[in-house]
């Protein structure tokens, strides 16, 4: 972030658990935000 670099490896992990991540973080509903769980790649396949 220190050189205005987007970490999109982060997003997309936190979207894998929230798939309405922007939406939340949008409305700052952070409470709502669930964890990344490898658990939840399983479901992608």
């Amino acid at each position: 972030m220190a050189r205005n670099e987007f970490d999109f490896i982060a997003v997309k992990r936190a979207m894998i658990s929230n798939p309405d991540w922007a939406n939340k973080v949008r409305q700052s509903d952070t409470a709502g935000l669930k964890g990344f769980s490898s658990g939840g790649l399983a479901e992608l396949v």
